[in-house]
């Protein structure tokens, strides 16, 4: 929970205060324990289950199977898509912004769990591009249709695709392949390719 609480304050101090509180939270989180950006990583693909009680009941089984360095199944419960959008994902977005936030993401690329964090951000977007999308994609795609170019650096992305990321949800065709089951190794070796055809 510290960590949870943690990473909403400083999303919440970036998103209050601009490009001062962007550039300073940049600073702390370079010059701090790498520890710190591996926990960004973590809520992102370790997201405990987060609803109603009763859902929890329904599904402790798909959460308590998980592998350690597994991703958690995906979620769309509305206390979820707050959490996700009021912690990490509120965070990156907004230093997404700054040019001075590239080395931050440079030493993202470099955590364990790296791989992992892009499989979570690629699914909600999947999910964003489904038929019928559901609640976490309608409310979170966008945010991570503008991380994901950050996330994996300006070298792996075409102009177009980022371009393209940028104003509207990838066809459903894309979608539900980025939706396939693959490793999250697989899945960042084929991802320049599955959205150059968006």
């Amino acid at each position: 929970m510290e960590q949870v609480a943690g990473i909403a304050a400083i999303a919440n101090i970036c998103e209050q205060g601009g490009v001062c509180a962007c550039e300073a939270a940049v600073f702390a989180l370079l010059e701090g324990d790498p520890m710190c950006l591996d926990v960004i990583c973590i809520l992102l693909f370790r997201t405990p289950f987060i609803g109603p009680e009763q859902e929890l009941d329904e599904r402790e089984d798909e959460f308590a199977n998980v592998e350690e360095d597994g991703l958690t199944p995906d979620q769309d419960s509305e206390a979820y898509c707050f959490f996700m959008e009021e912690g990490p994902l509120l965070l990156l977005s907004n230093l997404a912004n700054w040019n001075f936030s590239s080395a931050l993401f440079s030493s993202i690329r470099h955590s364990q769990y790296y791989a992992q964090a892009v499989q979570r951000i690629v699914r909600i977007i999947g999910r964003e591009g489904m038929s019928h999308p559901s609640r976490d994609g309608l409310r979170l795609g966008k945010r991570c249709r503008k991380i994901l170019p950050h996330l994996l650096g300006s070298d792996v992305l075409s102009m177009d695709v980022i371009n393209f990321l940028k104003v509207q949800p990838i066809p459903r065709s894309v979608s539900s392949v980025l939706l396939e089951p693959m490793t999250p190794e697989q899945l960042l070796s084929s991802l320049p390719q599955l959205l150059a055809v968006s």
